[in-house]
């Protein structure tokens, strides 16, 4: 499989670094934060770009297609993954890389607290729980992940069947086709119309 190195140090310059496999591209990432960038690497496929709200996505369309991005997020991905599957993979070899980022970013000496407990570096104090927030079951998932995206495909069939509740099949099929697991498609599709009937 194919991964995405993208920099992601500032919304205006998120562009895609290197396209590889999986270990090249862990590599690659080690370098590009010891040179001070912000990555992240998701697969190249539709849901790997749901790592990114959409304004990052439109600054990392206008990087690969040098024009103006679409607003529609469907319009956006879907030409977005066509131009980037035609991005050449980085051909370094893997040999070279693990040289180089043993030069530039060898391995952290453990610090003095990773070592044993003894009577001079005695045991931490455990770290204290979170206290549970509980959250709204009915709350529309955040935009940049797979299950917002489920969502935002709900959403759209909704407006074309006519603001009227479409078909289960219609919304699950419409999410298969962009690639998302349909099981996902299903248990979120259930939230979405349970969010959509109380009014949320």
């Amino acid at each position: 499989m194919k991964y995405m190195l993208i920099d992601v140090t500032t919304i205006e310059g998120t562009s895609i670094l290197k396209v590889a496999p999986l270990r090249q591209i862990e590599l690659l990432g080690r370098l590009a934060k010891a040179a001070g960038q912000k990555v992240i690497a998701p697969p190249l496929e539709g849901r790997g770009l749901s790592k990114l709200e959409k304004l990052p996505l439109q600054y990392l369309y206008w990087s690969v297609c040098q024009r103006t991005p679409p607003e529609d997020y469907a319009d956006l991905v879907s030409i977005l993954m066509a131009e980037l599957s035609k991005i050449p993979m980085d051909q370094t070899p893997l040999e070279d890389l693990e040289k180089e980022v043993a030069r530039i970013c060898p391995d952290p000496v453990p610090a003095e607290t990773d070592s044993p407990p003894s009577a001079t570096n005695p045991k931490p104090a455990p770290k204290e729980k979170k206290p549970h927030v509980a959250t709204d079951p009915l709350a529309r998932p955040k935009a940049t992940t797979t299950t917002g995206w489920v969502w935002e495909i709900a959403d759209k069939c909704f407006a074309d069947n006519g603001n009227k509740m479409p078909d289960r099949k219609v919304i699950i099929d419409a999410c298969v086709a962009e690639e998302i697991n349909s099981a996902t498609a299903s248990t979120q599709f259930a939230k979405w119309k349970k969010a959509k009937e109380a009014g949320k």
